[in-house]
């Protein structure tokens, strides 16, 4: 009986151990079949590990942040100073000029006024003339190339020894340019005044002068829209500062008009150019960033051209520090520290 009973349990046990010896040679099967090579085990481990190692995206790329200097500021220098991105100043002048018009385009746009008689030119007190007689650029032919032949002839480039003919100083200095090269412009720094005669303004005769500034950074970020002299090659970066209508040379009966005419030029100025009333400022008493209105003692209307001299500071400063950074790259010891 004993004997008999220990045969069915081993046969028992062989069956089960038969089923279990199946079942674990199925599931190495369904392994061998999903997974044919190492690497498809690799797969399936990257599979099983990224969601672990997974960076969320907003950690992993260069973050970039809008500056009000017209340049994108990012973690790393740029590679290319080209790339930079400069933003001009969205404002239009008398006549539509604009913050970087140059002293051909301020000719040529108002000798078109029939009312303009006159447009001279000078430098450190020295009217730009040809054989000594004052030229009048409101009937002179006047191109590019003039006007850069007209600078080298009246703007000096030296000092000089009135007994040897010889040049004693250099008024010159080197400037880098946002294309990778370098340039040279006249270093002395008097303005140039145009002085036109006259305009009409409400039927308020005014005299104009448009001011002038030499500006090392226009000449390095524009050196294309930059008068270049032909004979010497020297830049002449200069950009408008102001541009003033004044009824102060003319008789007491143009301030007579002015004091008639002044509120409803004030309101038009109001409403093209966002000009603020009883906001003092140094150039009148009415005024804004872009223009101002002179009530007393005289009339005059005066507009100003600084956000963009400083506008173009903030991006020429920008410029050197992106410029000095990846020259100095190559030297950077960063790792030994």
């Amino acid at each position: 009986m004993k004997k008999a009973l220990f045969m069915v349990v081993l046969c028992l046990s062989v069956s089960a151990g038969l089923c279990y010896a199946e079942d674990l040679n199925g599931v190495f099967r369904g392994i061998r079949n999903g997974i044919n090579t190492f690497s498809d085990v690799n797969k399936l481990k990257q599979q099983i590990q990224q969601p672990l190692n997974q960076t969320p995206q907003s950690q992993t790329e260069t973050k970039t942040a809008p500056t009000n200097d017209g340049f994108t500021i990012t973690n790393e220098p740029t590679s290319n100073v080209q790339d930079l991105q400069q933003k001009p100043v969205e404002v239009s002048f008398f006549a539509g000029l604009k913050p970087d018009s140059s002293i051909l385009d301020v000719i040529n746009t108002f000798k078109n006024y029939e009312s303009v008689t006159n447009i001279k030119v000078s430098f450190g007190g020295k009217v730009i003339s040809d054989k000594n007689k004052p030229i009048n650029f409101k009937t002179a032919y006047c191109d590019k190339a003039t006007i850069s032949k007209y600078l080298e002839q009246t703007i000096p480039d030296g000092l000089y020894s009135k007994r040897y003919g010889e040049k004693m100083a250099d008024y010159t200095k080197p400037v880098d340019l946002i294309s990778g090269t370098q340039g040279k412009i006249i270093g002395v720094t008097d303005p140039i005044y145009i002085d036109i005669d006259k305009m009409y303004i409400d039927s308020i005769p005014c005299s104009v002068q448009v001011k002038f500034i030499l500006s090392e950074d226009f000449y390095s970020l524009y050196p294309n829209k930059v008068l270049i002299g032909a004979t010497k090659k020297y830049a002449y970066p200069y950009i408008i500062e102001t541009i003033a209508f004044k009824t102060d040379f003319y008789d007491k009966t143009v301030q007579g008009i002015a004091q008639q005419k002044r509120e409803g030029l004030l309101n038009k100025y109001i409403e093209k150019y966002g000009v603020i009333r009883n906001n003092s400022c140094y150039e009148g008493d009415h005024c804004n960033h872009f223009v101002a209105i002179k009530f007393n003692p005289e009339f005059g209307i005066t507009y100003k051209n600084y956000t963009y001299i400083n506008e173009l500071a903030t991006q020429y400063k920008e410029f050197k520090m992106k410029t000095t950074i990846q020259k100095s790259k190559k030297f950077d010891s960063s790792n030994d520290i």
